[in-house]
């Protein structure tokens, strides 16, 4: 079905449009570098990271380690949790004598094992586990990271300890497995500033706002926008006369 003459069609709106391209193009514009002040605005990230890698106990015999590397990938995304959570940011936050919440450092704390994914069996294909903290200041990014890092380790030990009876044939007193550090962060790393993306947000968003206001103000001043319209208004004015 065809739109009657007097509705503006789409080669209305665009003829609408062409002329008022300079102002759109300008809302544009604006809006685009508007979205770019506000990111760089933004204070900086830095992040800061410690390695861990996790270990199960047992003897140095070939079956001992092949199912101890079973065991500590395994227990990896449990770590990945813990290491995430408010307990470990508790502690991390009395070690430092800071101010910040628990909660709030444990938000800006991320784990994940290294290198990511899992083997066919669906199990974490590695055991060596890496922290990040993320923190406006360096200096803290780094502090922070390696007090997650290290209580982390301690309760890994208290969550797997275990102790013989007197009465058992083995007698063992230590974690069953526990997590390790490989190091300690020294220095923290400027997180790239996005620009890209929110220019083009901005920029889209800056063209519909200004496209639709200008089509509202073209229809409300009642132009004629096409020889079509003209025709029509031209036959029905002239039906009224007759």
């Amino acid at each position: 079905m065809r739109a009657p003459v007097e509705v503006p069609r789409l080669r209305d709106y665009a003829s609408m449009l062409a002329r008022v391209w300079l102002i759109v193009l300008v809302a544009t514009v604006l809006s685009a570098g508007a979205a770019v002040a506000a990111v760089k605005a933004r204070p900086a990230s830095y992040t800061a990271s410690v390695e861990v890698f996790a270990t199960v106990a047992g003897d140095p015999s070939t079956f001992a380690l092949y199912y101890g590397g079973m065991g500590a990938k395994l227990r990896i995304p449990s770590y990945v949790e813990l290491a995430k959570s408010r307990l470990v940011a508790q502690r991390a936050v009395q070690e430092l004598q800071s101010t910040t919440r628990p909660e709030d450092l444990a938000a800006r704390v991320s784990a994940e094992w290294v290198p990511g994914g899992a083997d066919a069996r669906g199990r974490a294909n590695s055991v060596f586990m890496r922290v990040t903290v993320t923190n406006s200041n360096p200096e803290t990014a780094v502090k922070e990271a390696n007090a997650i890092g290290s209580n982390l380790v301690t309760l890994s030990k208290e969550l797997e300890w275990f102790e013989s009876k007197f009465n058992d044939d083995i007698q063992y007193k230590g974690p069953l497995a526990e997590l390790l550090p490989v190091g300690v962060a020294k220095t923290a790393q400027l997180v790239p500033t996005p620009i890209l993306g929110p220019m083009s947000i901005g920029a889209g968003v800056g063209l519909a706002v200004s496209a639709l206001i200008m089509l509202a103000v073209e229809i409300a001043r009642g132009t004629v926008g096409t020889r079509g319209q003209l025709n029509y208004i031209v036959k029905l004015a002239t039906h009224r006369k007759t």
